[in-house]
């Protein structure tokens, strides 16, 4: 059964002699900037901050849009900038949503998220408390996934308009394209942008690359893993709002991005995230129910050329880590050999690990899990979302990781069978479903769900899929979302 289109709300205006004040207001903080750098800099916050006050959903566009360039940067004290941004963000939005009477609880969603919650964050803390572990070294990773909920609340709370379901997704979008801006200038080595990201955005991937000259790219995020990921879904995301008719941008911006994004993906040299966007493009491809569309096949078609073109383009890249995986020649990063005849060597060696080096330490520590920290068994990495849970929470975690999946998979997909056609909840239900289909196998060799911006990413879109659907009437028979 389909649902109605919903009306966009009247959105705040601002008079001309508001934006007199505003525009005198910000010469001002110029020129004290100018004169006193660290008090100017204060001044603008509060002045964001009180302007943001009044216009909530323009403060969490920022926090969508600036959570993934922020999130690489190295930390200022104990927090990192995103963080940082989401604290303030968050005082900001949740003043609005008591204003607006808006503390959304979505029966569908909010209980399996906070049941996972209770066993990758409370269970295991407690555990490692009792068994003497320091808290110091628990909190950060424990308190962590509290973010994701809180970005998740926040924008479920908010989001009750098709035009801001479009914004937001443009907001990904456009990060999307300054982070890959930033990895072609990496991979191009242009100017000081190489230099610039070893002071801003240091990372044990971004000193491989300088160190050993492999030739991958992290831009801002500081891991190639979470830039060719977030890639990725900004292709799915695109290839969504074609395939369903909803327009984020105007065609030609759209496949220029589409064609930055794919040059970006490819030189971050990750198989995986170019198997997660060839694999959301065939999901939204089959499940949008349009095979036989001549306009999807076209834009398939264009951005198979895209694509195409961009990997010529960095074809010594790409050579290099097809040698580097299915040869026999030692790399220096620690994988000598191939270990698994006709498995990449990434693979064999993951593999390996898990079993002779993760593997006792996971039977020792099978209920809730080893630690907040890695045990020392020489393994680099944990590289697998579903090691991560075993060694975190143990198989407590583990079944509340699969239990959560399950369910935004099913709420997800009935919600959008359940979208009016052609409607934006349909292009969202569907993005959500689609991302986190193709992440099951992929959360097989890495932790992606510890990747910020890749995290945000899906959050946001699940979110926004939960805040259209608390403002939109359920279909007869069907319980409705609450609202308190």
């Amino acid at each position: 059964m389909s649902r109605p289109a919903l009306a966009a709300p009247a959105e705040p205006q601002l008079s001309a002699a508001t934006l007199l004040g505003i525009a005198a207001a910000a010469l001002l903080v110029g020129g004290l900037v100018a004169v006193a750098p660290l008090a100017g800099v204060l001044v603008a916050a509060l002045a964001v901050a009180g302007l943001l006050l009044f216009l909530p959903d323009y403060a969490l566009w920022f926090l969508v849009l600036l959570t993934p360039l922020t999130s690489g940067v190295r930390r200022i004290g104990p927090l990192r900038p995103n963080e940082l941004l989401l604290l303030g963000c968050a005082a900001v939005i949740a003043v609005a949503l008591v204003r607006r009477g808006r503390l959304s609880i979505d029966r569908r969603l909010d209980p399996a998220i906070l049941f996972f919650l209770c066993f990758a964050s409370v269970v295991p803390l407690a555990a490692y408390i009792a068994r003497g572990g320091p808290i110091s070294t628990a909190i950060a990773p424990y308190i962590a996934p509290w973010q994701y909920y809180i970005m998740f609340r926040l924008t479920a709370g908010l989001v009750r308009s098709d035009r801001w379901a479009r914004r937001l997704l443009q907001a990904l979008l456009l990060a999307g394209a300054v982070l890959a801006v930033v990895s072609v200038l990496q991979a191009l080595r242009v100017g000081p942008v190489p230099r610039l990201l070893a002071t801003y955005t240091p990372s044990a991937h971004l000193d491989l690359i300088e160190r050993i000259g492999y030739r991958r790219t992290t831009s801002l995020l500081g891991n190639w893993h979470g830039a060719g990921v977030y890639y990725a879904f900004c292709l799915t995301t695109l290839a969504a709002g074609w395939a369903l008719g909803r327009r984020l941008f105007p065609p030609l911006v759209a496949l220029g991005l589409a064609g930055l994004l794919a040059l970006a993906l490819l030189s971050t040299n990750s198989f995986t995230a170019a198997a997660v966007a060839a694999g959301g493009v065939a999901v939204v491809a089959f499940c949008s129910g349009r095979l036989r569309s001549r306009r999807l096949w076209a834009g398939l078609a264009a951005l198979g050329a895209v694509a195409a073109v961009a990997g010529f383009v960095l074809r010594d890249y790409i050579g290099e880590q097809i040698a580097f995986q299915f040869s026999d020649f030692a790399y220096g990063y620690g994988y000598v050999e191939r270990a698994i005849p006709f498995l990449p060597r990434t693979v064999a060696n993951r593999m390996l690990s898990w079993y002779d080096q993760f593997g006792p330490v996971i039977r020792a520590n099978w209920l809730f899990g080893y630690g907040p920290e890695l045990p020392d068994v020489g393994a680099q990495s944990d590289d697998s979302q579903y090691i991560y849970a075993l060694l975190k929470g143990g198989v407590l975690y583990l079944v509340a990781f699969l239990l959560l999946m399950v369910a935004l998979l099913r709420c997800t997909w009935r919600r959008f069978r359940q979208a009016a056609p052609g409607s934006w909840d349909e292009l969202v239900h569907l993005l959500g479903f689609t991302l986190l289909l193709v992440m099951q196998p992929a959360f097989f060799l890495q932790a992606y769900l510890t990747y910020s911006g890749v995290a945000e990413f899906l959050w946001v879109v699940i979110a926004l899929g939960s805040g259209l659907a608390l403002a939109r009437p359920a279909p007869a028979g069907a319980p409705a979302p609450a609202e308190t």
